[in-house]
């Protein structure tokens, strides 16, 4: 008798390659035929196959992964993307399990911008606020120059990289309010003690 089995059986996107055959538990040597001039009453046939998926996968920045993985592989993508030096995407999820195929799968990435403040420098997710603020003593300013120019304490959503740099200035009101309060406690100190 023999018994023959297919070496590859495929599909569009999956593919099924015989890794090896077993009859009545020991490996059968001659590839993939079988033959037994008598059969025993009993035959226990194993046939061990590979599955493999096909996988592309879309990321940020317009490249695309493809290939055949084998059922239960791990793809590990790119951490972090950079499209120019102010834009970044950031993988939320590192490791995409291949177990069926996997056709313009796009794993998901938050964008993220620089944000200079200053002489500092951050990363900061798209849509986040965040509030530009500088304390101050009662004399002085702070406002800041750059993408957005606001006032000390103003809440900016983030949709697009930005710098600020603080500005501090003097606030002559809250001045003129204290040399004017000065004046007078010295006038009536003066007063008081003549």
């Amino acid at each position: 008798y023999k018994i023959y089995f297919p070496e590859n059986i495929s599909s569009k996107y999956e593919v099924a390659r015989l890794n090896s055959i077993y009859v009545n538990g020991v490996k059968v040597k001659n590839g993939y035929v079988i033959s037994y001039s008598t059969l025993p009453k009993v035959v226990e046939i194993y046939v061990n196959y590979t599955y493999y998926f096909y996988v592309s996968i879309i990321l940020p920045n317009g490249s695309i992964l493809r290939g055949w993985y084998s059922n239960g592989s791990e793809i590990t993508l790119p951490k972090e993307i950079y499209f120019n030096n102010n834009e970044r995407y950031i993988l939320t999820v590192n490791t995409v399990y291949v177990q069926q195929p996997l056709i313009n799968y796009t794993p998901e990435y938050v964008k993220q911008f620089k944000v200079m403040v200053d002489n500092s420098t951050y990363w900061v997710n798209q849509g986040s606020n965040i509030t530009l603020y500088s304390p101050t003593f009662l004399i002085l300013t702070v406002k800041w120059i750059g993408t957005y120019n606001v006032t000390n304490g103003a809440t900016i959503e983030v949709t697009s990289p930005i710098v600020e740099k603080e500005i501090i200035g003097i606030n002559y009101v809250n001045l003129c309010i204290i040399l004017v309060l000065v004046i007078a406690l010295t006038w009536l100190i003066r007063r008081i003690l003549s």
